[in-house]
Protein backbone atom coordinates (compact mmCIF):
# COMPACT_ATOMS: atom_id res chain seq x y z
CA UNK A 1 0.00 0.00 0.00
CA UNK A 2 1.07 3.77 -0.43
CA UNK A 3 2.13 6.53 2.10
CA UNK A 4 0.28 8.59 -0.26
CA UNK A 5 -2.83 8.14 -2.02
CA UNK A 6 -2.56 7.54 -5.71
CA UNK A 7 -4.69 10.03 -8.01
CA UNK A 8 -5.33 8.04 -11.32
CA UNK A 9 -5.25 10.78 -14.39
CA UNK A 10 -4.51 7.80 -17.32
CA UNK A 11 -6.66 5.52 -18.72
CA UNK A 12 -5.65 2.11 -17.66
CA UNK A 13 -8.22 -0.68 -19.07
CA UNK A 14 -10.45 0.08 -21.86
CA UNK A 15 -13.52 -1.25 -23.32
CA UNK A 16 -13.57 -3.37 -20.10
CA UNK A 17 -10.35 -5.56 -20.18
CA UNK A 18 -9.29 -6.62 -17.10
CA UNK A 19 -8.84 -4.45 -13.89
CA UNK A 20 -4.73 -5.62 -13.98
CA UNK A 21 -4.72 -4.54 -17.64
CA UNK A 22 -3.68 -6.67 -20.10
CA UNK A 23 -0.54 -4.51 -19.39
CA UNK A 24 -0.34 -3.37 -23.23
CA UNK A 25 -2.31 -0.18 -22.51
CA UNK A 26 0.42 0.80 -19.59
CA UNK A 27 3.24 3.01 -20.94
CA UNK A 28 6.77 2.31 -20.25
CA UNK A 29 7.83 4.38 -17.57
CA UNK A 30 11.56 5.39 -16.83
CA UNK A 31 13.26 7.79 -14.70
CA UNK A 32 12.21 11.59 -14.85
CA UNK A 33 9.08 10.32 -16.87
CA UNK A 34 6.81 13.31 -17.85
CA UNK A 35 4.52 14.61 -15.55
CA UNK A 36 1.06 13.62 -17.29
CA UNK A 37 1.76 10.03 -16.35
CA UNK A 38 2.20 10.78 -13.02
CA UNK A 39 -0.53 8.49 -11.90
CA UNK A 40 0.91 5.06 -13.11
CA UNK A 41 3.77 6.24 -11.71
CA UNK A 42 1.63 5.87 -8.14
CA UNK A 43 0.56 2.74 -9.18
CA UNK A 44 3.91 1.54 -10.48
CA UNK A 45 5.39 2.71 -6.56
CA UNK A 46 2.36 1.24 -4.51
CA UNK A 47 3.03 -2.50 -6.24
CA UNK A 48 6.77 -2.02 -5.63
CA UNK A 49 5.65 -1.52 -2.29
CA UNK A 50 3.73 -4.31 -2.55
CA UNK A 51 6.24 -6.67 -3.44
CA UNK A 52 8.63 -5.41 -0.91
CA UNK A 53 6.18 -5.91 2.13
CA UNK A 54 6.34 -9.25 0.84
CA UNK A 55 9.92 -9.87 -0.37
CA UNK A 56 12.15 -6.78 1.09
CA UNK A 57 13.94 -6.51 -2.32
CA UNK A 58 14.46 -2.75 -1.64
CA UNK A 59 16.12 -0.85 1.57
CA UNK A 60 13.12 0.81 2.34
CA UNK A 61 9.77 1.19 0.95
CA UNK A 62 8.63 4.10 -1.45
CA UNK A 63 6.97 7.49 -0.90
CA UNK A 64 4.21 7.24 -3.69
CA UNK A 65 4.68 10.81 -4.90
CA UNK A 66 4.38 9.92 -8.89
CA UNK A 67 7.90 11.24 -9.29
CA UNK A 68 9.95 8.87 -11.18
CA UNK A 69 13.09 9.69 -9.27
CA UNK A 70 16.16 7.69 -8.69
CA UNK A 71 14.85 5.56 -5.45
CA UNK A 72 11.98 4.90 -8.03
CA UNK A 73 14.74 3.72 -10.73
CA UNK A 74 16.58 1.11 -8.16
CA UNK A 75 13.18 -0.12 -6.44
CA UNK A 76 12.60 -1.32 -10.59
CA UNK A 77 15.79 -2.51 -11.07
CA UNK A 78 16.09 -4.15 -7.61
CA UNK A 79 12.73 -6.26 -8.74
CA UNK A 80 14.14 -6.80 -12.29
CA UNK A 81 17.12 -8.55 -11.09
CA UNK A 82 14.71 -10.58 -8.50
CA UNK A 83 11.98 -11.82 -10.92
CA UNK A 84 15.22 -12.66 -13.50
CA UNK A 85 14.18 -9.90 -16.00
CA UNK A 86 16.46 -7.08 -18.28
CA UNK A 87 17.98 -5.07 -15.66
CA UNK A 88 17.61 -1.35 -17.32
CA UNK A 89 15.50 0.12 -14.55
CA UNK A 90 12.54 0.83 -17.15
CA UNK A 91 9.12 -0.43 -16.34
CA UNK A 92 8.34 -1.65 -19.31
CA UNK A 93 5.31 -4.61 -20.58
CA UNK A 94 7.60 -7.33 -19.06
CA UNK A 95 8.57 -5.48 -15.72
CA UNK A 96 4.42 -4.26 -15.59
CA UNK A 97 3.51 -8.13 -16.41
CA UNK A 98 5.49 -9.42 -13.70
CA UNK A 99 4.48 -7.00 -11.08
CA UNK A 100 0.92 -7.62 -11.80
CA UNK A 101 0.55 -11.01 -11.98
CA UNK A 102 -3.46 -11.24 -13.29
CA UNK A 103 -1.83 -10.15 -16.81
CA UNK A 104 -2.72 -13.36 -18.44
CA UNK A 105 -4.15 -15.26 -16.19
CA UNK A 106 -7.99 -14.90 -14.90
CA UNK A 107 -8.41 -11.21 -14.22
CA UNK A 108 -11.52 -9.55 -12.32
CA UNK A 109 -13.04 -7.22 -15.31
CA UNK A 110 -13.41 -3.47 -15.49
CA UNK A 111 -16.92 -2.84 -13.76
CA UNK A 112 -17.53 0.26 -16.34
CA UNK A 113 -17.27 0.34 -20.27
CA UNK A 114 -14.05 2.57 -19.64
CA UNK A 115 -11.79 2.80 -16.39
CA UNK A 116 -9.82 5.07 -14.72
CA UNK A 117 -8.47 4.53 -11.52
CA UNK A 118 -8.54 7.12 -8.81
CA UNK A 119 -7.33 5.55 -5.42
CA UNK A 120 -5.62 2.44 -4.93
CA UNK A 121 -5.97 -0.40 -2.09
CA UNK A 122 -4.48 0.22 1.40
CA UNK A 123 -3.63 2.92 3.98
CA UNK A 124 -4.25 6.59 2.94
CA UNK A 125 -5.55 10.00 4.04
CA UNK A 126 -9.19 9.87 5.18
CA UNK A 127 -11.18 12.12 2.38
CA UNK A 128 -11.92 15.67 3.96
CA UNK A 129 -9.30 15.00 6.98
CA UNK A 130 -6.12 14.59 6.10
CA UNK A 131 -4.78 14.26 9.61
CA UNK A 132 -6.59 10.89 9.81
CA UNK A 133 -4.84 7.55 8.18
CA UNK A 134 -7.19 4.54 7.51
CA UNK A 135 -7.55 1.10 5.22
CA UNK A 136 -9.00 1.75 2.26
CA UNK A 137 -10.02 -1.95 1.69
CA UNK A 138 -10.76 -1.31 -2.29
CA UNK A 139 -10.13 0.52 -5.27
CA UNK A 140 -11.89 3.20 -6.83
CA UNK A 141 -12.84 4.34 -10.11
CA UNK A 142 -13.39 7.83 -11.30
CA UNK A 143 -17.89 8.03 -12.76
CA UNK A 144 -20.14 10.07 -13.21
CA UNK A 145 -23.52 9.67 -11.82
CA UNK A 146 -25.59 7.37 -13.83
CA UNK A 147 -22.46 5.47 -15.58
CA UNK A 148 -23.38 2.12 -16.18
CA UNK A 149 -21.78 -0.96 -13.47
CA UNK A 150 -20.82 -3.85 -14.35
CA UNK A 151 -19.56 -6.88 -12.87
CA UNK A 152 -15.92 -7.45 -12.23
CA UNK A 153 -17.16 -11.36 -12.37
CA UNK A 154 -19.95 -13.43 -13.48
CA UNK A 155 -21.71 -14.71 -10.33
CA UNK A 156 -24.97 -14.34 -8.42
CA UNK A 157 -25.93 -11.40 -6.64
CA UNK A 158 -25.89 -12.04 -3.19
CA UNK A 159 -26.78 -8.84 -1.23
CA UNK A 160 -28.24 -5.85 -1.59
CA UNK A 161 -28.68 -2.55 0.96
CA UNK A 162 -27.90 1.09 2.25
CA UNK A 163 -26.06 1.10 4.87
CA UNK A 164 -26.85 4.28 7.21
CA UNK A 165 -25.80 5.33 10.52
CA UNK A 166 -27.61 3.37 13.56
CA UNK A 167 -28.31 6.74 15.39
CA UNK A 168 -29.51 9.31 12.89
CA UNK A 169 -30.27 7.21 10.13
CA UNK A 170 -28.24 8.90 7.81
CA UNK A 171 -26.82 7.42 4.56
CA UNK A 172 -23.62 6.49 5.63
CA UNK A 173 -20.52 4.74 4.55
CA UNK A 174 -20.95 2.31 1.36
CA UNK A 175 -24.07 4.14 0.92
CA UNK A 176 -26.11 2.19 -1.55
CA UNK A 177 -24.10 -1.03 -2.54
CA UNK A 178 -24.29 -4.85 -4.21
CA UNK A 179 -22.39 -7.90 -3.02
CA UNK A 180 -22.06 -10.49 -6.19
CA UNK A 181 -20.68 -14.36 -5.03
CA UNK A 182 -19.17 -16.02 -7.64
CA UNK A 183 -18.18 -19.90 -8.97
CA UNK A 184 -14.83 -19.97 -6.64
CA UNK A 185 -16.34 -18.67 -3.19
CA UNK A 186 -14.74 -15.24 -3.76
CA UNK A 187 -16.93 -12.01 -3.74
CA UNK A 188 -17.01 -8.95 -5.07
CA UNK A 189 -18.58 -5.02 -3.67
CA UNK A 190 -19.64 -2.17 -5.63
CA UNK A 191 -20.24 0.79 -3.32
CA UNK A 192 -21.83 4.65 -3.26
CA UNK A 193 -23.97 3.73 -6.29
CA UNK A 194 -27.28 6.03 -7.35
CA UNK A 195 -29.40 2.71 -7.95
CA UNK A 196 -29.19 -0.92 -8.56
CA UNK A 197 -30.80 -2.57 -11.18
CA UNK A 198 -30.73 -6.31 -10.45
CA UNK A 199 -32.18 -8.26 -7.25
CA UNK A 200 -30.74 -11.02 -4.95
CA UNK A 201 -30.36 -14.12 -5.88
CA UNK A 202 -29.90 -12.79 -9.56
CA UNK A 203 -27.51 -14.55 -11.90
CA UNK A 204 -25.56 -12.28 -13.81
CA UNK A 205 -22.55 -11.91 -16.49
CA UNK A 206 -19.87 -9.53 -17.95
CA UNK A 207 -22.50 -7.58 -19.85
CA UNK A 208 -25.43 -7.24 -17.06
CA UNK A 209 -25.78 -3.79 -15.90
CA UNK A 210 -26.01 -4.10 -12.12
CA UNK A 211 -26.09 -0.58 -10.85
CA UNK A 212 -25.61 3.02 -11.87
CA UNK A 213 -22.54 4.90 -10.34
CA UNK A 214 -23.31 7.55 -7.81
CA UNK A 215 -22.18 9.62 -5.15
CA UNK A 216 -24.07 7.89 -1.93
CA UNK A 217 -22.73 7.13 1.47
CA UNK A 218 -19.41 8.74 2.67
CA UNK A 219 -17.97 9.96 -0.63
CA UNK A 220 -16.65 13.32 -1.77
CA UNK A 221 -17.76 12.49 -5.05
CA UNK A 222 -19.66 10.48 -7.81
CA UNK A 223 -17.16 7.22 -8.01
CA UNK A 224 -16.89 3.32 -7.39
CA UNK A 225 -15.03 1.90 -4.55
CA UNK A 226 -14.87 -2.00 -5.92
CA UNK A 227 -13.73 -4.29 -2.84
CA UNK A 228 -12.41 -8.31 -3.57
CA UNK A 229 -12.25 -10.86 -0.95
CA UNK A 230 -11.48 -14.63 -1.25
CA UNK A 231 -14.31 -15.71 0.29
CA UNK A 232 -17.05 -13.33 1.52
CA UNK A 233 -19.23 -12.14 3.27
CA UNK A 234 -17.63 -8.99 1.74
CA UNK A 235 -18.48 -6.35 4.00
CA UNK A 236 -17.01 -7.75 6.81
CA UNK A 237 -14.31 -10.38 5.62
CA UNK A 238 -10.86 -10.21 6.85
CA UNK A 239 -10.30 -11.96 3.30
CA UNK A 240 -10.50 -8.44 1.91
CA UNK A 241 -7.33 -8.39 -0.48
CA UNK A 242 -6.39 -5.58 -3.41
CA UNK A 243 -7.81 -6.51 -6.56
CA UNK A 244 -4.42 -5.83 -8.51
CA UNK A 245 -2.88 -8.81 -6.71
Amino acid sequence: SCDTGWQGDGTVCSERDSLAGSCKDYPDLEKDSNDNISGYVRYLQNMLNNKNDADGFIPERLICDGIFGNNTEVAVEEWQQKAGLNINGVADGLTWASLCPKCGGEPLSCPFNECKFSSPFGMRKFPGNETIEKMHNGVDYSASNGDPVYPAREGIVVKIATQTDQKTGLITGYGHYIALEHQDGSQTLYAHLSTWRVSVGQTVDLDTQIADAGNTGTSSGPHLHLEYATKGPISTSESRIDPHS
